[in-house]
């Protein structure tokens, strides 16, 4: 811990005796920062509901209009668009920014492109547009390879792989979603959603694909004979935005709130905005 602070104290020394100037929040009084609006949307076919979510930009310095955003964002104009059929998304009553539409209202289909358009209630506006992928992976391709624990004690950790959709440049993520499934009502709990982004298939097209790291399947030692704990694996066939997005932020997290690390520039297809706007199709699978 000592040396540690000598070598902050060194570092700091160096800077100040460093020649050239140097920007401080003193010498420019306030910190331009940006009020477009940030954006994220993720379409699928095989999705129930489509949401749009509008975040709010938090200056570095100055006065922060978070009060504010949260009282109005509800009356932003959200539109989705295949090109001949135009929907307004509706406000989430309980997630503040959130914008839905069911996808029995517009439905999104693989290979065709889709159109977001944003109005912002104080006069915003942002604009993009995805392709969803045309193809999804086979099911039956997808496979598990246990790398550590037993299935005896029900606490292990597998390799998912799939076959890739050949002919075609393809970029993919996996999901692993615990269910808890009560068979007597038929309904189920979600949790310990986790991911794994950013794989692609070059140099691979066509081969089986696998997880750079395992997903740990764990199971509850007991379960009521009146319930079911499975796995839901989710293989995620993405298009390029998704892909760039998610590699970005990926490097972001990297930083782990280190002071001294180097901003990272998160991939953008928004126009008028930041965020993303991608698209995907999805197999799912379960593993019990």
């Amino acid at each position: 811990m000592k040396k540690h602070s000598i070598y902050l104290l060194l570092i700091l020394l160096l800077c100040w005796g460093c020649n050239g100037d140097f920007l401080t929040v003193e010498e420019t009084g306030v910190i331009p920062s940006s009020d477009a609006p940030i954006v994220t949307a993720f379409l699928s076919p095989q999705d129930t509901v489509h949401t749009v979510t509008l975040y709010h930009t938090r200056p570095a310095a100055g006065n922060n209009p978070y009060a504010t955003w949260e009282q109005n964002v509800a009356k932003s104009t959200v539109t989705l668009s295949n090109g001949t059929q135009t929907v307004k998304l509706i406000p989430d009553s309980f997630l503040t920014g959130v914008f839905k539409i069911s996808a029995k209202n517009f439905k999104v289909e693989s290979g065709k492109t889709y159109y977001l358009s944003v109005n912002t209630f104080d006069g915003k506006k942002a604009e993009a547009n995805c392709t969803i992928p045309s193809s999804v992976v086979d099911t039956t391709s997808i496979s598990y390879q246990l790398v550590s624990g037993s299935t005896s004690n029900m606490n292990t950790s597998y390799l998912i792989s799939w076959k890739d959709i050949p002919n075609q440049v393809n970029y993919y993520a996996v999901y692993t979603i615990s269910e808890l499934q009560d068979l007597t009502k038929k309904t189920a709990e979600i949790s310990n959603e986790r991911y794994q982004h950013t794989i692609d298939d070059v140099e691979r097209d066509g081969q089986f694909l696998g997880t750079p790291q395992s997903f740990l399947l764990s199971k509850p030692n007991y379960v009521a004979k009146d319930r079911l704990y499975i796995w839901q694996i989710q293989v995620l066939n993405t298009d390029i935005h998704f892909y760039k997005f998610h590699k970005d932020y990926e490097i972001a997290k990297q930083a782990d709130e280190n002071p001294f690390s180097e901003p990272v520039m998160l991939y953008s297809n928004i126009k008028g905005g930041f965020g993303v706007m991608a698209g995907y199709t999805k197999a799912v699978t379960y593993f019990r």
